[in-house]
């Protein structure tokens, strides 16, 4: 395996840090390397390492799912953010509930975006993908009035969202953060990229027409078709973090939804 060693043990080792822990971790998560041939000591690195990029939850699994106990090694960390992560779904749920039962009434139309999509979509279990927040594509004409209906049920300007002044957020393709009385954050999102060169409104459209609504761990959530998604999400990483940006969740979650949709021709 390219960027890896292997042991006088007979153990994956991680020749350096960086390019090839960031291989190793994602060959372990996807099912490409054992973890019963990781040793304590790069476990730990890989740890640390699937902290940052989100693939906490993920890894535990793969761990699992190796029949390696976690306690009391070095993987052990990871039950304890597994634990947190699930107690935030739970929270999530909860505000997904309360949003939808806030805009159904006014008839405001809704999608989820990104990480609250990806965990019920393409996700396993949905607690398996940690998530910073809650993203929600609304109508952009209707977008102050959903956001007066969030605002309704306790939500308040996240304390670490800058202030913006009015008519500002329709330059951006988002609201500012709101966050609820439990802690969940929401951004209410108008556009999928900010840039009207880059995504026209035309093209927005059929954006908002490839909508599938999909039944995961008892809920019911309505997101982008594959396509529409897999599109979504490459502008995301690319064209809004960058290249430079690397974040292996960004790219685990593409691997997961086109695995989950071999019609996609990728």
């Amino acid at each position: 395996m390219p960027g890896l060693s292997t042991a006088d043990s007979g153990r994956l080792a991680v020749e350096h840090a960086g390019p090839e822990a960031e291989r190793l971790l994602a060959s372990l998560v996807v099912g490409h390397a054992d973890p019963r041939d990781v040793g304590p000591g790069d476990a730990a690195a890989l740890v640390s390492l699937a902290l940052e990029h989100g693939l906490a939850p993920v890894l535990l699994a793969a761990v699992r799912d190796a029949d390696v106990d976690p306690t009391g090694s070095a993987w052990a960390p990871l039950v304890e953010h597994a634990r947190w992560v699930a107690s935030r779904y739970l929270l999530a749920r909860v505000e997904q509930s309360r949003i939808e039962a806030a805009l159904a009434p006014l008839g405001i139309e809704w999608v989820w975006l990104k990480g609250y999509a990806l965990a019920h979509s393409v996700y396993p279990r949905p607690a398996l993908r940690p998530m910073l927040d809650l993203d929600l594509l609304v109508p952009a004409g209707r977008c102050g009035e959903a956001e007066r209906a969030v605002r309704a049920l306790g939500y308040r300007l996240a304390g670490d969202a800058p202030p913006m002044f009015r008519g500002v957020e329709r330059t951006w393709h988002h609201t500012p953060a709101l966050r609820s009385p439990s802690g969940v954050m929401v951004e209410l999102h108008t556009r999928l990229h900010p840039s009207e060169q880059l995504l026209a409104t035309p093209h927005l459209a059929w954006f908002r027409a490839q909508t599938v609504e999909t039944h995961s761990a008892g809920a019911r959530v309505r997101h982008l078709e594959p396509e529409a998604q897999l599109l979504h999400l490459c502008a995301h990483a690319i064209l809004q973090h960058g290249e430079g940006d690397l974040h292996l969740q960004r790219y685990y979650d593409c691997h997961l939804l086109l695995s989950r949709t071999p019609q996609l021709d990728w």
